[in-house]
């Protein structure tokens, strides 16, 4: 049996994605399809029973799902958006390296919830909001340097 070389597995991936979607969806009430630099496709979906803890909204792979009330809020949609281009970035690592470690996790967090900073002021609550939400255990100066680098990356 021959095995499948990495690229035509990635290619099969992105083929049968609108499948998948498509069958996750069909629970959903509403349905849509973004990209992410200019050729990646993102499947958005408004799902509030896949939602947990009371989120808003959740990334998983290129699939992003939203509760029904949150739809059209644009600063949500960007921040999962920034999730996914991660996501496509690492070839999938940044899933599996967030549920190992804190750190990680924090900058994955950062590089999306840069986007509600005005301006570098911003970065202590920010950093706050990060550590108590998603990584206890991890310094605030971290997560803070963190913030910086992409606050420096994005502008």
């Amino acid at each position: 049996m021959k095995i499948i070389g990495i690229r035509y597995r990635f290619i099969l991936a992105i083929l049968i994605l609108p499948f998948v979607f498509s069958m996750i969806t069909m629970l959903s009430s509403r349905m849509e399809v973004r990209h992410v630099y200019n050729i990646l496709p993102v499947f958005i979906g408004s799902n509030s029973s896949i939602l947990t803890g009371g989120s808003a909204a959740m990334q998983r792979g290129v699939f992003i799902f939203i509760s029904p009330s949150q739809f059209d809020d644009e600063e949500i949609i960007q921040h999962e958006l920034i999730h996914v281009k991660r996501y496509y970035r690492t070839l999938s690592f940044s899933c599996w390296a967030s549920l190992f470690s804190q750190k990680y996790l924090a900058d994955v967090e950062a590089e999306a919830y840069i986007l509600m900073a005005k301006s570098p002021k911003d970065f202590d609550w920010i950093a706050k909001m990060i550590r108590e939400e998603y990584a206890p255990n991890v310094d605030k100066e971290y997560i803070i340097n963190c913030l910086e680098t992409h606050w420096a990356s994005r502008r």
